[in-house]
């Protein structure tokens, strides 16, 4: 029997990650199906998404017609990002979706098309560990996922590792 739990257990995390993996998440309460939604990660305690945040409004900015989800990891971090372009989730529920999203670190982004994912990873090439990076990015990778979006909406595109702070679901 303990067997059996085990196994149904590792059957339930492949099937999640595999989810992702494929482009495609099941829960649609969580994934919005319609259109285009990118999901970031921030915390106004990480040096990286200080860093990165100019970065991530101009993109929100330049893309109005995207759905913008802000994963407040901290809940000191209600006024750090404009609430006219962000929904905003705070720590309990950003920690629960960022984990469903296998989102591990702030600031990390996912920009979904229609459910299905086509980029995942920084914002910028700004960011090179956890406190040290370039003064101004060279590669705006969020911004670069959406133009190419509006070109092609079939596109997908290489995810890239994100840099930052470390998000801790325990607490």
């Amino acid at each position: 029997m303990r067997y059996l739990s085990a196994l149904g257990f590792i059957l339930i995390l492949f099937s999640c990650n595999s989810d992702l993996k494929e482009g495609r998440l099941k829960d649609e309460t969580l994934v919005d199906t319609l259109g285009i939604t990118a999901y970031v990660s921030f915390n106004s305690e990480c040096p990286n998404c200080l860093r990165s945040k100019s970065a991530l409004i101009d993109a929100a900015t330049a893309y109005p017609n995207v759905k913008w989800k802000a994963l407040l990891i901290d809940d000191l971090d209600s006024n750090t990002l404009p609430d006219a372009i962000f929904q905003k989730y705070q720590a309990a529920d950003a920690k629960n979706i960022a984990k469903k999203l296998l989102f591990t670190v702030t600031p990390e982004v996912l920009l979904m098309s229609h459910g299905r994912k086509v980029y995942q990873g920084a914002i910028t090439d700004q960011n090179k560990v956890l406190g040290q990076g370039k003064l101004l990015p060279q590669l705006n990778y969020l911004m670069d996922a959406c133009t190419a979006l509006e070109f092609n909406p079939d596109t997908t595109l290489q995810s890239t590792k994100a840099m930052g702070c470390f998000i801790e679901f325990n607490l």
